[in-house]
């Protein structure tokens, strides 16, 4: 995962003027050092079957930079595949809790367009 960088595009609410949080975003760089954006290559991490490995990855990340500033909330997005990882929920309440991280400062989300694509399949 050594290509894989995360960005952050903060939330911000107008009125008083604050940052909310950050979302954690994917982007890779390819052989020759140029950035891609998801659309770009999140399908041959489904395809090769890396999408666990990826969620678990960014999460393992995202932990490491909140516990680091502690003034820090983020939002990271998970494939839908994440739903049935039985293990993931519980692994992430026990690492934000061994870092000493307040949950509340990490929201995880999976995207519309995934679950109802997926519930299409049903």
């Amino acid at each position: 995962m050594a290509q894989v960088e995360l960005w952050f595009q903060p939330s911000y609410a107008l009125h008083p003027p604050a940052t909310l949080h950050q979302e954690v975003l994917l982007r890779w760089r390819d052989s020759q050092q140029q950035l891609q954006l998801p659309q770009d290559f999140l399908a041959q991490v489904d395809e090769a079957g890396m999408t666990r490995q990826l969620d678990r990855f960014v999460l393992s990340q995202t932990v490491e930079i909140l516990k680091r500033h502690p003034d820090l909330s983020l939002s990271v997005n998970l494939f839908k595949d994440a739903i049935y990882d039985t293990r993931l929920t519980q692994d992430l309440q026990e690492t934000l809790h061994q870092v000493g991280v307040n949950p509340q400062r990490l929201s995880v989300e999976l995207t519309e367009g995934a679950i109802v694509q997926d519930l299409a399949q049903l």
